[in-house]
């Protein structure tokens, strides 16, 4: 289920959403661009991340940004995908953008500034999360108001 959770100062609306087998579809926000924050659990078998790869709709996402544990890999495994989708011809070309965070170790650590997108929409996904939703749902929105 995707979760709304505030909104910016900017006007970008923040969402959430929990990935076990499927992701939530259709968004909330219909076929509108979107970025996304991915938060792989720290013990996780590459084939539950790799299966949330292939159902990302990168023609609709203007950048993906990824997370540790293994930020760096995640990231090249979204340009993987996205290739193997048809979406961009050669990892690379952007198509989405994507940037890994090795400074982002958890959710607390995340900031505004680790959104580098300027779609009005930005979804973050937990794989496999260990914190309770409204515990999540609380520090992001502490998070998104304080600038």
């Amino acid at each position: 289920m995707i979760r709304y959770i505030d909104t910016d100062y900017r006007g970008i609306r923040y969402f959430m959403s929990d990935f076990i087998k499927e992701l939530d579809q259709p968004f909330p926000w219909g076929e509108a661009m979107f970025d996304c924050q991915l938060f792989p659990p720290p013990a996780l078998s590459s084939l539950t991340m790799l299966s949330l790869l292939s159902l990302l709709p990168y023609e609709h996402i203007d950048w993906v940004h990824t997370s540790e544990p293994n930020s760096e890999y995640w990231h090249d495994e979204v340009d993987r995908a996205s290739v193997q989708r048809g979406v961009q011809k050669q990892v690379g070309e952007g198509k989405p953008m994507t940037a890994w965070f090795k400074d982002l170790m958890s959710l607390s650590d995340w900031e505004l500034s680790h959104n580098l997108g300027v779609s009005p929409h930005f979804l973050f996904v937990f794989v496999d999360p260990k914190q309770p939703t409204h515990e999540r749902m609380n520090l992001l929105r502490r998070k998104i108001h304080s600038r």
